[in-house]
């Protein structure tokens, strides 16, 4: 029994630091966002219809809505996001 818990405890990752957990978050979040914005502005460039290029662009704005803020909760939580 002793030599179970002692591989489940290899196995077992280690328990994280909450805040490590939380800035991979936000870093996950951004990079989402931003792939999302390349893929909008993809869409964008083959649009043809004047409705799809519209909508194209509210989702545009939307996204650059949500890309502000979460730059500016990982300021706040002082965590470096690369460009």
């Amino acid at each position: 029994m002793e030599m179970a818990a002692k591989l489940m405890a290899r196995i077992r990752p280690k328990a994280e630091n909450p805040q490590d957990s939380l800035n991979q978050e936000i870093l996950q979040q951004v990079q989402q966002v931003r792939e999302q914005m390349e893929c909008l502005e993809a869409r964008f460039n083959l649009a043809s219809d004047d409705a799809l290029i519209e909508s194209v662009i509210y989702e545009m704005n939307a996204l650059h809505v949500k890309y502000d803020y979460l730059l500016k909760r990982a300021k706040a939580m002082k965590v470096k996001v690369g460009a």
